[in-house]
């Protein structure tokens, strides 16, 4: 598959129904759980996110 083919608005869109869901699933899940409310909390989820 060459490039041409592959960056491609189809390819884009399957893309972003992949990635889309668990990144809106673990920013919500930070913003609501308790977890993100420690210093310690927040950090594991900045690396988690980062990881991601």
């Amino acid at each position: 598959m060459n490039r041409d083919r592959f960056l491609t608005r189809r390819w884009n869109y399957i893309i972003t129904l992949v990635q889309g869901p668990p990144t809106v699933a673990f920013v919500v899940y930070g913003l609501t759980s308790g977890y993100g409310e420690t210093q310690q909390g927040m950090i594991v989820l900045s690396v988690l996110g980062a990881l991601f």
